[in-house]
């Protein structure tokens, strides 16, 4: 026997082993059916192969358009020359276009082999698959400085998502203003480390310095009195000027401890502030509105109403404005108080307060990213101290395992997805993803799963399959 030939032998005797291992897991516990892949997954089509195809174009096609974009107004935002765009910017939208694509393919491609190789379904018929897909596009195929972004950004949705699929389940009860106290520990805690400098990293840091300020850090370079007040001050008529003179010669409005190191005093340090960056929270969220005012504005409608005037910017104003302020009239109140000042213990207390400004702009995709860059934050600490090890390619598990439980819920139970990210699922996959049969999984697997979609039914090719929905709801036990 040739060498290529024992080779395949083993091959297929691997396989077959493994397929009589999951099988004896289900029946420990994992509800086992005997549907096809057409009958359940792909239904619009009855062949796998095509069904790959159909995924790979759309996803192909939404990838380039999400990437280009996305490194283009990077780009612009960042100043880059034209030699940039030249030189790398089409090979990171390129690179990441083929991550995501395949992704999504070998997603599909594994979906229905591992279904062929087990013989039918059970609930990991999802997730497996995407765990494989996922760290291999992401380890093989993406770029590694995108790997903590993206590791960062699925461990939220997934975070939310485990926690919407346990509380329809009863198993954990929801937390009225949940959102609002994870924020206010992650905020405690980033303030704390924040108050020294070099132990947060460049990008917290930056956003970090430009809603606090860098008055309260530890031997941090002083900063220039003038300020957007200062500046716009000189611009108002003599009057006004000489009014507003006379005003702040009140003398509660020039109390400074004297351990604050702001320039001006207390009460107009956090008027500067509160000033500032409501300015900066309101600007934000009027910017990611742009995208739809222009698509208003190329309709013949007027869009400055459902631009710039809006409650929601004046949330976001009030939400990032109320951050600064709460924390700035803390750390000076402690200071007043005790006469003393412990930076570290400061920020701890006076993060944990700001974090209620989140009262304004509830949001739990803020909230857990908050509190998930804080956990990586700490575990890096540990391990750069040799207290714990260091994983290595940890950010691929993360992406991988927080990726296969999207993918999961995105076939049984995409209600308790973030409705956004939802929306994106079908994007990448040209709206397949919600033809898959959630009404034969409700019957099948006791999950609560067509609820997005309740009277959706497939249109099957008689030559393909016998099912129908009066024969599941018949005799259900035939499809187990």
């Amino acid at each position: 026997m040739s060498s290529e030939k024992r080779w395949q032998d083993e091959i297929i005797s691997l396989l077959k082993t493994l397929r009589q291992l999951l099988r004896s897991l289900a029946r420990l516990g994992f509800t086992t059916s005997s549907l096809t892949c057409y009958e359940l997954g792909h239904t619009w089509t009855p062949y796998c192969r095509q069904a790959s195809k159909d995924v790979f174009f759309s996803a192909l096609k939404y990838s380039l358009k999400i990437y280009s974009s996305l490194y283009v107004v990077t780009a612009l935002l960042k100043r880059k020359k034209i030699n940039y765009y030249v030189e790398v910017v089409w090979k990171d939208v390129l690179r990441s276009t083929a991550f995501l694509t395949a992704n999504a393919i070998c997603f599909m491609s594994a979906f229905c082999s591992w279904s062929h190789m087990m013989g039918g379904y059970n609930k990991t018929i999802a997730y497996l698959p995407a765990l494989f897909a996922s760290a291999f596009a992401l380890r093989f195929i993406e770029r590694t400085s995108r790997h903590s972004v993206l590791a960062m950004y699925t461990t939220n949705l997934a975070l939310e998502t485990l926690y919407n699929m346990l509380t329809a389940r009863k198993l954990i009860p929801r937390v009225p203003y949940g959102e609002i106290g994870l924020f206010s520990m992650a905020l405690a805690g980033y303030l704390h480390f924040y108050r020294t400098p070099g132990v947060v990293d460049s990008f917290s840091d930056s956003v970090l310095s430009t809603i606090f300020g860098t008055d309260e850090v530890v031997d941090a370079p002083p900063t220039p009195k003038s300020s957007a007040i200062t500046r716009l001050f000189a611009y108002l008529p003599q009057s006004a000027q000489n009014l507003i003179i006379r005003v702040l010669k009140f003398r509660y409005l020039q109390i400074k401890h004297k351990q604050c190191t702001h320039n001006w005093s207390c009460l107009l340090n956090i008027a500067e502030k509160f000033v500032r960056c409501f300015g900066i929270g309101y600007g934000i969220n009027a910017a990611l509105k742009i995208p739809s005012a222009a698509r208003l504005l190329l309709n013949g409608k007027n869009p400055l109403m459902k631009w710039l005037f809006t409650r929601e910017n004046c949330s976001s104003g009030a939400f990032i404005a109320g951050i600064s302020v709460l924390h700035q009239g803390m750390s000076c109140l402690l200071r007043h108080m005790r006469g003393a000042s412990d930076p570290r213990v400061d920020g701890l207390i006076s993060g944990g307060v700001a974090g209620l400004a989140m009262y304004f702009y509830r949001s739990s995709m803020v909230a857990l990213y908050c509190f998930i860059r804080l956990a990586d934050l700490l575990i890096k600490k540990l391990a750069s101290q040799g207290k714990i090890p260091t994983i290595k390619h940890a950010y691929v598990y993360m992406y991988a395992f927080s990726t296969a439980i999207l993918f999961h819920a995105g076939v049984w139970e995409p209600h308790n997805i973030r409705p956004a990210y939802w929306r994106f699922m079908l994007n990448l996959t040209g709206q397949q993803f919600k033809l898959v049969n959630r009404r034969l999984v409700e019957k099948i697997f006791d999950i609560e799963s067509a609820n997005l979609y309740p009277n959706f039914w497939p249109s099957y090719d008689p030559r393909y399959t016998s099912i129908t929905s009066e024969a599941v709801l018949k005799d259900v036990s035939r499809f187990k």
